[in-house]
């Protein structure tokens, strides 16, 4: 999970600072990284739900997440009227790489190595 998300966010900025050329193999970079995500989160998730709360917890989150991302990508837009889009992306992927650390330093505290032990 801590290096799927480090590495994500840092190839979206890299995408945003380069060329096209750079950027077209950034995105392939990232569709590399993002696998590792979405095996960490998936892993992590099968662990840590009960079965019989799964199919409804998955909703309730793919609800959040679509909910978050038509609005995020609203805002986005309207943003992208005033300020030059480049700018809006390369701050919010400056900002998902904050977060990324700091999720990290939460994930790999060892209060809660219990959340990631295989049984």
């Amino acid at each position: 999970i801590v290096v799927g998300i480090l590495m994500s966010s840092v190839v979206i900025l890299f995408t945003q600072l380069r060329g096209l050329f750079l950027g077209v193999i950034g995105f392939i970079v990232l569709g590399f990284f993002l696998v590792f995500l979405n095996a960490g989160i998936t892993t992590f998730y099968q662990n840590n739900v009960s079965v019989e709360i799964m199919g409804r917890a998955t909703s309730v989150f793919q609800l959040i997440q679509s909910s978050a991302q038509v609005i995020l990508l609203l805002v986005v837009g309207m943003i992208g009227d005033f300020i030059s889009l480049r700018i809006v992306i390369v701050s919010l992927a400056v900002f998902m790489f904050i977060l990324s650390i700091v999720y990290s330093i939460i994930v790999l505290n060892r209060r809660y190595k219990l959340f990631y032990k295989e049984e």
